[in-house]
């Protein structure tokens, strides 16, 4: 007890023993508290506004579609004659078009009683069947207010089968928060959407009753297998539930970057008991030689690491708390919303427990080392330096085996391409598997690699650069392990950059080969129904002059025919290829030059199926005719040839009537993008049935969705480049701290206080240089190996070497940055003073 009181006492009196142990608990720490805070807030959300009934619903009835289309009014009415219900109101929703041909979702509301979903931000409810509610997304996207029109077009099931669209013109009467903020959504009365819909049927009713059991059973009774019945209570569990999963799932991906950033801290932490053990070996010397037990001393310095993982806990989970309050406070002024930060005590105890375990497991191994140590070794500086360049034999072959290993799990993805997540689970173990081999044997790499350098560095930064490569290279275990926990952020850095940059090339070339003119125009319609695009709307294209090359896309069902076996049914499009280059691009076999009647493109997999190859002969037979045609080319993207391509005047041949799926169109010589799609808005009616996809608005879409997934994986992975940079801090700050004699004695002899700060920033260089260099090259193979392993991505190789050269800058700069406190430590110190200390 007497060495613990001892130890404590020692903390309160060089309080930055704490301090440097601390500092990357403590950032750990608030990354975890951080999550914690965010999942129990994300749960809390979805517990409040994201079920699907509220509290006052009893019981809800939905169809079995087993035995019926839906619910009718003759459902609704049984229900209301039930003497267990007081109250009954129906459910109906659909899909309908607006003037800006984007997707609205069309949905009763219910406005009064204990029953009302729908809560007004302004205006008031739908009067009549000629009155709407707004989302707030709907009324931004449509630019409409209360007391605007707004023109909805809506799909139609006629009596015959066959489909057509109505256009409604309806008064907005309010505005409303809805769930769904991505989608517009309208709200009216029911029975209005039923009419619009021209549905006869109700997609579910819900209920107050006298008892939510007893409610639920009347209705299961009278309504028999035409429904199925649930209480509220279920159906808000199996919504929390759903919920949860979802938040689950999400919480799950942060740990896997809270553990990377618990890892990388505990190496910093032991990595800095080390050093502080050495630095007071005098200490546990005169202890040992007063009788200290090695019991004594480890029991001692475990508690030195608990207090600092207590301290370091605490304060990282308090910053957490108002860093969370904070932000919430911050985006409520933004946005208007009113989210209360869910705090758990519990949870966030855990997290100090948590920053206390880690800290004392980071701590063990160097404790356990020191309190052996004998009192005679520990008096002797040499014994216990860390400069020692060996890895010793044991490490040597763990290092090894370790980079066996790894290229044994990096060949999976080379060797199975096809292998998904299989592979990409093997990348992964083997960028784990060689971060350990690399911390086993980092001094030798070092050494090496640092060595090399010196003769340029020495001549690009002189005297400084000399001393700071010989600095570096006096303690290259300790230089090796910062460098290694700094590699590690910029290994993940890397790897989301060039997984990003990968899938964003995939992406487009796909979306070259979809979309491969300036806009597609596409029928909805059933094949067995006319197309959408009629004779009017295709000649209207035509004769426009803002309108230049017009490709249609036809579509058939045929039989082929290869060596007297017949494949039925297979999708047939008919396609004039000669001008779309972004499709025919880099076929897997054979190419489409000289395309034209008698020849025939295949899907890759299709080909195999039917047993074909470049050169091969097949006939195809549809309708009235059949041709015989040559298998030109095999190709893997199917956007716009589908599984099998013929010529239009093949198409035409075996099948006059076949369907009229796309047009693909591209703006005259001379006419500016703008009037192109004010021509085709002009000329192609609003309907729910065609599409109009310009490629550069999708390009556009996804371009902001792999912006926003860029932000979100660099701010997980930027916890560990954060903790990184402590390392190199922490790393620096014990450097200076050791060698301040030696400072001392370089001011004497003449060297300047810029001098000591320009040697400490070249140290900050050559670790943030090496460890990035080496991050930026294992990140980008990894990324390579993960995103490619795995065909359904669509990822395809491209390296952002733009961004990499940031990455390359801006890690430099943080490792610069790193060296300011030290640095500025080291050269503010008195050469006499520097000279008298221990």
């Amino acid at each position: 007890m007497g060495l613990i009181k001892a130890s404590v006492a020692q903390i309160r009196h060089r309080p930055s023993r704490i301090l440097l142990t601390g500092v990357a608990i403590g950032v750990a720490t608030l990354f975890t508290a951080g999550t914690v805070l965010f999942t129990d807030t994300l749960r809390t959300e979805f517990t409040a506004g994201f079920t699907s009934v509220s509290e006052d619903v009893d019981a809800i009835a939905e169809p079995d579609f087993q035995y019926v289309d839906g619910l009718t009014n003759d459902h609704l009415q049984q229900v209301q004659a039930l003497s267990e219900v007081t109250e009954a109101v129906p459910e109906i929703s659909g899909i309908a078009i607006d003037a800006n041909r984007e997707m609205v979702i069309v949905t009763g509301g219910t406005f009064d009683g204990p029953l009302a979903d729908t809560e007004l931000l302004e205006g008031a409810a739908p009067e009549g069947p000629g009155e709407v509610v707004l989302s707030s997304t709907g009324a931004e996207s449509m630019a409409a207010g209360v007391g605007d029109e707004v023109t909805l077009t809506f799909s139609l099931q006629t009596l015959d089968g066959n489909e057509s669209v109505e256009e409604r013109t309806l008064r907005v009467s309010g505005i409303t928060e809805h769930a769904n903020s991505v989608t517009s959504v309208v709200v009216g009365e029911p029975e209005s959407v039923r009419e619009w819909l021209w549905s006869e049927y109700w997609n579910g009713i819900r209920v107050v009753g006298v008892d939510p059991e007893t409610t639920a059973a009347a209705m299961s009774e009278v309504l028999g297998t035409d429904a199925i019945v649930e209480t509220g209570e279920e159906r808000r569990a199996n919504d929390l539930a759903a919920a949860d999963a979802g938040a689950d799932q999400v919480f799950l991906l942060l740990s896997v970057f809270l553990f990377i950033a618990l890892f990388a801290a505990a190496i910093i932490v032991a990595s800095t008991f080390r050093i502080l053990l050495v630095r007071n070996r005098r200490r546990t010397a005169l202890l040992r030689c007063v009788g200290a037990q090695p019991g004594h001393i480890l029991r001692a310095l475990l508690v030195e690491a608990a207090l600092s993982g207590l301290l370091a806990g605490v304060l990282g989970v308090l910053a957490a708390v108002g860093l969370g309050y904070g932000g919430l406070a911050v985006a409520g002024a933004l946005t208007d919303s009113d989210i209360s930060l869910a705090v758990s005590p519990v949870g966030l105890v855990w997290c100090v427990v948590l920053a206390v375990a880690v800290a004392v497991v980071a701590a063990a191994v160097p404790a356990v080392r020191g309190s052996r140590i004998s009192p005679v070794a520990a008096m002797n500086v040499a014994a216990l330096s860390d400069s020692g360049s060996g890895i010793g034999r044991l490490r040597a072959v763990f290092a090894v085996l370790a980079v066996l290993g790894a290229a044994v799990l990096a060949a999976v993805p080379i060797v199975m391409p096809d292998s998904g997540q299989v592979g990409i689970l093997a990348a992964a173990g083997s960028g784990c598997i060689l971060f350990v081999g690399f911390l086993a044997c980092g001094p030798v790499v070092l050494r090496g690699v640092v060595g090399l350098l010196e003769k340029p560095l020495t001549r690009i930064g002189g005297i400084s650069g000399r001393l700071a490569v010989r600095n570096t290279l006096r303690a290259p275990r300790r230089s090796a392990t910062t460098a290694a926990v700094f590699a590690l952020g910029v290994t993940l850095v890397t790897a989301v950059l060039v997984s990003l940059s990968n899938l964003q090339t995939g992406a487009e070339d796909s979306l070259a080969a979809a979309r491969p003119a300036d806009v597609t125009i596409s029928s909805y319609t059933s094949y067995e129904e006319p197309s959408a695009l009629t004779p009017e709307v295709v000649e209207s294209l035509r004769a426009d002059p803002a309108v230049g090359d017009l490709a249609e896309v036809t579509h058939t069902e045929g039989d082929v025919t290869v060596g007297g076996t017949t494949t039925p049914d297979l999708w047939i499009r008919g396609v004039d290829l000669s001008g779309l280059h972004d499709v025919t691009r880099d076929p897997a076999e054979g190419g489409f030059d000289g395309w034209g009647p008698g020849q025939a493109g295949l899907y890759t997999e299709t080909a195999a199926d039917l047993g074909l190859a470049v050169g091969d002969s097949m006939t195809v037979a549809a309708g009235s005719g059949e041709v015989t045609v040559e298998v030109v080319a095999l190709y893997e993207n199917t956007g716009t040839m589908g599984t099998t391509v013929l010529h239009p005047d093949d198409i035409a041949a075996i099948d006059q009537g076949a369907h009229l799926e796309m047009l693909l169109a591209n703006p005259a010589p001379g006419i500016d993008q703008d009037a192109f799609r004010d021509a085709v808005d002009s000329l192609v009616p609003i309907s729910p049935l065609i599409d109009v996809s310009f490629p550069g608005d999708e390009r556009a879409l996804f371009q902001e969705m792999i912006d926003t997934l860029r932000m979100v994986a660099l701010g997980l992975v930027g916890i560990t480049v954060l903790v990184a940079m402590v390392g190199v801090a922490t790393t620096l700050s014990l450097s200076v701290v050791e060698r301040t004699q030696e400072h001392g004695l370089l001011r004497a002899l003449g060297l300047r206080g810029g001098g000591l700060r320009s040697m400490l920033s070249w140290e900050a260089a050559i670790l943030g240089g090496y460890a990035t260099v080496l991050g930026i090259l294992l990140g980008t193979g990894y990324a390579m190996l993960i995103t490619l392993s795995d065909p359904q991505l669509g990822a395809t190789p491209s390296i952002p070497f733009d961004q990499l050269g940031l990455v390359l800058v801006a890690m430099l700069a943080m490792a610069l940055l790193s060296a300011l406190i030290p640095a500025s430590k080291a050269a503010k110190s008195s050469p006499m003073q520097a000279l008298a200390d221990d």
